[in-house]
């Protein structure tokens, strides 16, 4: 009877321990790792090196040096053509960093001539803050809202198998909203490890709050 009363309490005991181990391991700590897998971060480091092919990138020197256009500070990420006109898309950056918020597009004409810019080009940042935040501290942020987010459930191993990618830059916090005062900020971009566009975060580096938050469908 003591012998059948032992078996029981040991497999009442295995089922306690095997349920909290599963817990464990399904539950976001404070941190945002997931049980004590640390969530895996790698560092981009944006070079500015042009994002379109080598001939379209020949076509926008060109352009360029025709109109005695500097190229420095900006990294070109299209090159689109319409009705003979030319469309050069291009990321700005300052001090090496970039301004997530801050995309430029030249206008050339049909004579390949300078006709007009869309987006303000910066020059000068004003800015009084200190990185307080790693990249792990973003990525654990950008990880816990991707666990509420109903449009990912049956992504979150592999995003957590395959870890987060994180590049440092600048962004302003008043843009889109009809003011021309700037407000910049360091900001980490998060992105998936996988390739895929979305889900995409920033996350102020001075302060770890969330900036924004995309998964593609609805923005948070």
């Amino acid at each position: 009877m003591a012998t059948n009363s032992m078996k029981r309490l040991m497999i009442v005991v295995v089922i306690v321990m095997t349920t909290f181990i599963s817990c464990k391991k399904n539950t976001l700590t404070a941190n945002g790792d997931l049980g004590n897998e640390v969530v895996k971060t790698s560092r981009i480091y944006n070079t500015q090196t042009p994002l379109v092919s080598a001939s379209e990138w020949g076509s926008v020197q060109g352009l360029f040096q025709k109109n005695n256009l500097s190229l420095s500070n900006l990294q070109v990420f299209e090159l689109q053509t319409s009705d003979g006109f030319h469309y050069v898309r291009c990321h700005q950056f300052f001090q090496g960093l970039e301004l997530f918020t801050n995309d430029v597009v030249f206008v050339f004409d049909r004579d390949d001539n300078y006709s007009s810019l869309g987006g303000e080009l910066i020059t000068n940042i004003s800015i009084d803050a200190i990185i307080r935040t790693t990249m792990y501290d973003a990525s654990s942020m950008f990880f816990r809202k991707i666990v509420q987010d109903y449009a990912y459930h049956d992504s979150l191993d592999s995003f957590r198998d395959r870890g987060f990618k994180a590049e440092l830059g600048m962004y302003n916090l008043n843009a889109g909203i009809g003011t021309t005062q700037k407000h910049f900020v360091p900001a980490w971009k998060i992105t998936t490890a996988n390739g895929l566009k979305y889900p995409l975060g920033y996350i102020r580096a001075d302060s770890l709050h969330l900036i924004y938050y995309f998964n593609g469908i609805i923005i948070n």
